[in-house]
């Protein structure tokens, strides 16, 4: 009978329907698979670039630092020369008694700034300073060079991500658009099949009557 016949063949065409279906599915589990990896690869990239910047940074960092102590150390020694001086002055000026004991009492403050200093006076103090000023600036130029090489780079392999991930989507929409017409087209035979099958059994049923 020609109903049973259809019937095997509506019977194939749903396999086929649902197994559509599933690479459907199966295409946006994929989408899903591509976006957390993208996120995931995106992440650590950002990551290795964010440790690469501040390994690069402790060197500035480091002279910087130098610097600042140095800084500090000639102003105390600085300070301890000006309290001297002025002591000196007062007492050269005929200052005595109290009015002198501020002035022991200026410097004994002014050496305690500098307790511990490797120079002795500031003309030391200063020539260090300044190398170190100039370590500093060294530093500060080389840190910016290679912070842009390492933002370079790790833009470059962001962008290749990037393209890699457009590639891959762009194969998934070809895909599912090829699916969907397929889809579609067994969609109306299935039901063009079902509708045959119904109308050949009413057919046969009437004819057996």
């Amino acid at each position: 009978m020609g109903w049973v016949t259809l019937s095997l063949r509506r019977m194939e065409d749903q396999v086929l329907h649902n197994n559509l279906q599933l690479e459907l599915l199966g295409i946006s589990r994929q989408r899903q698979q591509l976006a957390r990896h993208k996120q995931y690869e995106s992440l650590m990239i950002n990551n290795q670039r964010k440790a690469e910047i501040k390994a690069a940074k402790s060197g500035k960092d480091s002279a910087y630092q130098t610097y600042l102590d140095l800084q500090k150390e000639y102003s105390a020694l600085k300070g301890l020369e000006s309290a001297n001086k002025a002591k000196t002055d007062a007492e050269n000026s005929g200052v005595t008694g109290t009015d002198l004991n501020k002035y022991k009492k200026a410097i004994e403050i002014a050496e305690s700034k500098t307790a511990g200093s490797k120079h002795q006076d500031s003309n030391s103090a200063k020539t260090e300073l300044e190398t170190a000023q100039l370590e500093y600036s060294n530093q500060s130029t080389e840190y910016e060079e290679t912070k842009m090489n390492i933002n370079d780079m790790y833009d470059q392999q962001l962008q290749d991500l990037e393209e890699e991930t457009t590639m891959e989507e762009n194969f998934l929409d070809m895909r599912q658009t090829e699916i969907e017409a397929q889809l579609e087209a067994i969609t109306q035979e299935l039901q063009a099949v079902k509708q045959q099958v119904s109308t050949d059994i009413q057919n046969s049923t009437i004819k057996l009557g």
